[in-house]
């Protein structure tokens, strides 16, 4: 299993917080280039769209969700869990 699977499922036995280097390396592997960090006001948070969530209800038309960081340091594991849901849900659709 690549290490980048075995991640995915700690987080998704876990309720702990993850630092966001953690998140950043996910979100390479899976989202390349679908990916921002950060806003025009300074606000901590991960921007993700992928064309596969546009229309779907949790996503909004233009298939963007955020992951917000904790005092800019760490990612609450319920985004986690939201993320590890939408990672599936994408590779349902490659099937």
């Amino acid at each position: 299993m690549p290490k980048i699977e075995k991640k995915l499922q700690k987080w998704e036995c876990s309720k702990q917080d993850v630092p966001k280097e953690e998140l950043i390396s996910v979100l390479n592997y899976y989202f390349p280039e679908l990916w921002t960090y950060g806003g025009k006001t300074g606000s901590h948070l991960y921007k993700i769209s992928h064309p596969k969530l546009k229309g779907l209800l949790e996503y909004g038309l233009d298939g963007e969700f955020v992951i917000p960081v904790s005092g800019g340091q760490c990612v609450k594991h319920f985004y986690l869990k939201k993320l590890i849901k939408t990672i599936e849900l994408i590779e349902e659709q490659k099937s």
